[in-house]
């Protein structure tokens, strides 16, 4: 007895039949989705960072890590993506991906830029201790001149905002020494901004401002420590073109002044503690504008009564 089946049924049946079946279409690593896609989006993300377009570079180079896992431009692409997100100070993003790097273990050359990539964010986001272990670990692993100078750069700013003076002033010289052997440019222009805020700094923890009683004697111990960290500060202000770091020092020399004129001291010191704040206020007008400003507070104001008197 022959049996007859309708066209619909052979159609239905050849697609099915040549059809996979799950098991087959499932592989534990189903590679590249496409190798043009996979270099069009590394070319793409790297122009667009070589452009300072960022925000495009990091989409890019997000998307190819995120689809092409195996990629032959893994490396660069990891850290074109890093860099970019430390200009777009987007640090934590910035972290997470060079964590992921360095569990990738990579050669040293490479890990080394990553761990210094790392440091900076680190520092950006205020995580100082983490900014120092991570500088630590880059000295370590034989750093090219330039990143060694950044380690100790990161150091130094983090040991600073913690007013561990003492360390942070080694981390300074140890920058100082490197930077005189072999100059680097971008730090050598930081150097004198670093030795500006130092001594603003260092001399920040004092009887003075602590709201407490203070003799004779330590007042002047005070004042010779207190100012002449101001002077040192000076020779280094005409190479600071940070006008936030010449702004503090303005504020702190300021605060400094108004605490010395409400002091109860004996006539002549005061005299003379006037006399070498205002030789130091000097110095500074002619080193840069934003210092000049300081002098402002302390000028003799002129008495309203004596303007009347010549009008009348």
């Amino acid at each position: 007895m022959s049996c007859k089946f309708s066209p619909l049924f052979w159609a239905v049946f050849i697609l099915l039949a040549g059809a996979p079946c799950p098991a087959q279409t499932e592989t534990p690593n189903p590679g590249p989705r496409s190798e043009n896609e996979a270099r069009f989006l590394f070319e793409e993300g790297s122009d667009a960072i070589n452009r300072k377009d960022y925000k495009q570079g990091i989409r890019d180079c997000e998307r190819l890590l995120e689809r092409y896992p195996s990629d032959s431009n893994l490396k660069d692409a990891y850290l074109g993506l890093i860099e970019a997100l430390l200009v777009e100070k987007r640090d934590s993003e910035a972290l997470k991906f060079g964590k992921e790097c360095l569990d990738l273990k990579w050669d040293e050359a490479s890990s080394n830029r990553v761990r210094a990539l790392m440091a900076e964010a680190e520092l950006n986001l205020k995580n100082y201790l983490n900014a120092r272990l991570m500088a630590g670990e880059l000295l370590k692993a034989h750093p090219t001149a330039k990143q060694q100078a950044l380690a100790h750069s990161v150091s130094f700013q983090s040991l600073l905002e913690e007013k561990q003076y003492k360390t942070a002033e080694t981390e300074l010289d140890l920058l100082s020494d490197q930077l005189k052997k072999e100059p680097i440019p971008f730090y050598s222009k930081l150097l004198p901004e670093f030795k500006m805020s130092f001594a603003m700094r260092q001399c920040t923890l004092t009887h003075l401002l602590k709201d407490k009683p203070i003799t004779e004697e330590e007042t002047i111990d005070y004042f010779k420590e207190k100012n002449l960290c101001f002077k040192e500060a000076l020779p280094q202000a005409n190479q600071v073109s940070n006008v936030a770091v010449l702004k503090e020092w303005c504020e702190s020399f300021t605060v400094l002044n108004h605490e010395l004129q409400k002091m109860r001291a004996d006539p002549f010191l005061k005299e003379k503690i006037a006399q070498d704040l205002k030789s130091t206020f000097d110095l500074s007008k002619g080193i840069h504008v934003e210092l000049s400003k300081c002098y402002a507070p302390f000028k003799p104001k002129k008495s309203r009564r004596k303007r009347r008197l010549r009008k009348a």
